[in-house]
């Protein structure tokens, strides 16, 4: 046994079954930390314990002694057992030792499946098999030492994904031969699984080839292929006989109806806790899934719970392998899907069987198999529902409501799914029908999407995972069309819309270069739609939305430039759009929006420009929402339009002007409160801009209010937004559009506290959005930006210890901090290495007034960089505290006046 041979084996109570999800736990399977090789003859007599003297497996360590062995290392352990990795003093050779960890608290069914594992592997003596050397108990304590194998499982090596089809058949013919051995000597090993396959080296395979005989050739009927196939790397081993069923033994451990094996490998009579049906075309069920892995990198059925799993492996029909990995030879799929047949006899009769059809395959001979016919794969469509009596009534039941949202969502796209691949492989002979069949497909897939998208999903965050996965079995299925459909315009149209969805559900899990090439996907299939039907409306449209949405992502990942040019194609592309059809109010709500997050963007990088859209936006805005003053989408794009003017005029200290478009802002989406939004999209949105509005007006009274009272309204409103945005990060707490906005407000209102005297409270928040950053930087420890945040951050504790009279290293830190600010927050942190020198003139009267003088000196430095440009920022200077020992000072004064007079 390796070290890597146990990384994925948990093991599973009933309590536990309720709460993982683990494809390769194995159901109620306690006593295997897998035991995989090949036999020598080992005992089977089961040896009392001696209870004289206790050994305890979980408390054994390095370089202790147990029996005639030396314990080197502890490989792994699991709910019940523990594996060493042992020298065996009198035989001096290296060893895997397996204990139970209850020791002699085990209860007699816990001891009596330990043997058990022990006995049905000792039993067989195959190279593909992990031997069993001794079975025994040494002071009280059960033991079974076995074969070790330094390589890794081959659970371990599909962790990096799929491997090439030919290694693939080339391993599992070997795997074959070893389950024909054991079903030839009466043993079902019932949890086949890539985490029980070892796969040996070379200097393993022929140290553990030399340790025993073969007893029996594999068969007259197929070669082996241990010399005949070098290609595959390692010599693969079966492991783990803990769930192993004597074929002519009527005694089982288990009763009836007890599910027993790992579910995303088990066959539906296993599943079923049919344990009288389980056989040896269980063990062929298990080898075509392991088969399935190799060729796609996934099981045929997986969930989030095993329950769910069971529910797939009892109803579903799989995904066609070469559906997710188009290289994948036809053959072999056909093989594969044979072997995982749902009816044990449409299964290979044998192991050998299978094996044969493996060797064909490589061999280059034509298979024994034929694929699915079309009738019978509709014909199996049918049984699996019933209910429904044609094919029309079929696709549109498929589209029901979501009853236990993870598993009925994946059952309903393998269903959808189905329907898809019938209408492609129709293609070719019954073109006018298959046509139809594809946009029924396509209606059914695009209804799922909106079903994952809908309010229930979006507001439930342990569905957000799920989500994304239906989202990226939509786009598989997309991609499978387009590559027959190239010249279907719908097809990628459909596919470029699966994408934009995709992309969104990355966003909000804070995957922002998955985001970016499922975006970058969607534009080049617009792209190519524009250039075929230019006087297309829709597809420049919907071509302007996704444009919007990369440029979101560039700019959170840092590159503006490359941010500014996509909202400019994405203004131009609504703007098109708009021209051609000036009548629809979902173009001209696109123009909008892509106005409106441009602006938003140039409130930060280009305000000139950004004033100039603004001129743009609003009158369109307004004529939006005059036009379409009962559409919920229309009247939130005025209210966020409002947003985006009132910062301008909060950026230019005209709080009056500021305070109106909030208002009104807010007022239109306290209407639109008891409206009932088209979409969750929209939703969210509407909860997003509520936030926004709700600070914005906070910030305005907290900055522009002229009493204690106005402050304090300012406080309770941003109190409020936070609230707002909390809510948002409850359902998506990864989303980095969200934790930004509440980072912000964070700092907003520590800011308003201080300016209130209000000192605990100030740092409470600044504490709580430093620690946001600090999550940020660490789930995108690339982006530069980020960094340069926590470089404010800082600058700002800096600044706080300064304020209370600590001038240790005090000039030394404040260079360091200007020198190591990235461009964009230089400005801020200069200010705050001004205010640093400002609080120090208060504290070191020596070195009052040389302190005093640096202060200014960096706040005229600010003005002549254009810092001050930004008139919120000399509101806020007339108001910081910080800057008040220096106000009386004559340079500050001369400073002061050519600010104002700029």
């Amino acid at each position: 046994m390796g070290e890597s041979d146990y990384s994925d084996l948990p093991t599973l109570d009933s309590k536990d079954l309720k709460e993982k999800g683990d494809d390769e736990a194995t159901l109620f399977h306690h006593a295997s930390i897998e035991s995989d090789t090949p036999t020598g003859q080992a005992s089977k007599k089961r040896p009392a314990a001696d209870s004289s003297k206790r050994v305890d497996a979980w408390q054994l360590e390095a370089n202790s002694h147990f029996g005639d062995y030396e314990i080197l290392s502890e490989i792994a352990r699991g709910g019940m057992g523990v594996v060493y990795k042992a020298r065996q003093i009198s035989l001096n050779r290296i060893v895997a030792l397996k204990m139970i960890l209850a020791g002699q608290l085990a209860s007699d069914d816990d001891v009596k499946r330990f043997y058990f594992e022990a006995e049905s592997a000792a039993g067989l003596s195959h190279p593909g098999i992990v031997p069993i050397y001794e079975i025994g108990s040494f002071n009280g304590q059960h033991f079974f030492s076995m074969g070790y194998v330094d390589g890794p499982s081959l659970s371990s090596l599909l962790k990096e994904g799929p491997i090439a089809p030919r290694d693939a058949a080339e391993c599992l013919a070997r795997v074959c031969e070893a389950i024909q051995y054991a079903h030839d000597h009466g043993v079902i090993h019932r949890d086949l699984k890539p985490g029980n396959i070892l796969l040996a080296t070379d200097q393993t395979r022929s140290d553990l080839s030399g340790s025993h005989t073969r007893q029996q050739p594999v068969s007259s009927k197929s070669k082996s292929l241990e010399s005949n196939s070098p290609n595959f790397g390692f010599a693969p081993k079966v492991t783990d006989f803990g769930l192993a069923k004597q074929i002519h033994s009527s005694s089982e451990l288990t009763g009836t109806g007890q599910v027993l094996g790992t579910p995303s490998y088990m066959p539906p009579e296993q599943a079923e806790g049919k344990i009288s049906e389980i056989g040896i075309a269980s063990d062929i069920y298990s080898l075509g899934a392991i088969l399935y892995c190799m060729l796609t990198g996934r099981p045929p059925f997986q969930s989030t719970n095993p329950v769910d799993t069971l529910m797939q492996v009892l109803k579903s029909q799989p995904i066609a392998p070469r559906q997710l990995n188009p290289s994948i030879p036809r053959d072999l799929e056909t093989i594969c899907l044979k072997a995982i047949e749902k009816a044990p006899i449409k299964r290979y009769g044998s192991a050998m069987d299978l094996h044969g059809e493996l060797k064909r395959y490589l061999n280059g001979d034509p298979i024994l198999a034929r694929p699915i016919s079309k009738i019978e794969r509709g014909f199996r469509w049918l049984r699996r529902h019933p209910e429904v009596g044609t094919i029309t009534g079929v696709i549109l039941a498929a589209i029901g409501t979501v009853v236990g949202a993870t598993m009925s969502a994946n059952r309903r796209l393998q269903l959808e799914r189905d329907i898809a691949v019938h209408a492609k492989n129709d293609a070719n002979s019954q073109r006018s029908l298959a046509e139809g069949r594809l946009d029924k497909a396509i209606e059914a897939v695009d209804k799922m999407m909106v079903r994952v998208a809908g309010e229930r999903w979006t507001k439930l965050p342990e569905l957000q995972e799920e989500r994304r996965l239906v989202l990226e079995d939509a786009v598989t299925f997309y991609n499978g069309f387009l590559s027959e459909n190239l010249e279907h315009a719908k097809v990628r149209n459909e596919a470029a819309k699966a994408q934009t969805r995709v992309a969104g559900a990355y966003l909000l899990l804070n995957e922002l270069d998955k985001a970016r090439s499922s975006s970058n996907t969607a534009i080049s299939l617009y792209e190519g739609l524009i250039d075929e039907q230019p006087q297309n409306p829709e597809f420049r449209s919907s071509a302007s939305e996704v444009r919007g949405f990369q440029a979101s992502i560039n700019a959170l990942s840092g590159d503006y430039t490359k941010a500014q040019s996509d909202y400019l194609q994405a203004i131009a592309q609504a703007e098109a759009a708009c021209k051609m059809d000036p009548d629809k109010s979902a173009y001209l709500l696109r123009f909008v929006e892509a106005q409106a997050n441009y602006a938003y963007f140039c409130l930060s990088f280009d305000r000139v420009k950004g004033t100039e859209g603004l001129a743009i936006l609003m009158p369109a805005a307004r004529k939006l929402s005059a036009l379409h003053s009962t559409g919920f989408a229309e009247q939130l794009g005025l209210a966020f339009a409002l947003t985006v003017e009132g910062a301008y005029l909060l950026n230019g200290s005209d709080f009056k002007s500021a305070r109106e478009r909030y208002d009104e802002a807010a007022t239109l989406l306290d209407q639109l409160k008891d409206w009932t939004p088209p979409s969750a999209r929209l939703a969210e949105h509407h909860i997003y801009t509520r936030a926004i509005v709700t600070v914005q007006r906070g910030m305005v009274r907290g900055l522009g209010g002229h009493t204690v009272d106005e402050k304090q309204a300012g406080l309770q409103m941003m109190e409020e937004g936070k609230e707002l945005f909390n809510r948002l990060l409850a359902t998506n707490p990864k989303a980095f559009p969200f934790q930004l906005q509440k980072m912000q407000t964070l700092q907003g209102l520590g800011s308003l506290y201080r300016n209130l005297k209000d000192e605990p409270n100030a740092i409470r928040n600044e504490s709580e959005a430093a620690s946001i950053l600090i999550s940020l930087i660490r789930d995108n420890p690339n982006l530069e930006w980020l960094n340069g945040l926590d470089a404010l951050r800082q600058s700002m504790q800096w600044v706080g210890a300064v304020r209370e009279g600590n001038l240790d290293h005090f000039q030394a830190m404040g260079e360091e901090f200007m020198k190591n600010a990235v461009p964009r927050s230089k400005g801020d942190v200069t200010y705050n290495v001004a205010c640093a020198y400002s609080l120090a003139s208060k504290h070191d009267a020596s070195q009052s007034d040389l302190f005093g003088a640096k202060a200014i000196e960096l706040l005229e430095s600010l003005r002549k960089q254009g810092y001050f440009d930004m008139r919120s920022r000399v509101s806020h200077l007339t108001k910081d505290a910080d800057i008040d020992p220096i106000r009386e000072r004559t340079d500050y004064k001369s400073f002061f006046e050519s600010l104002q007079a700029k």
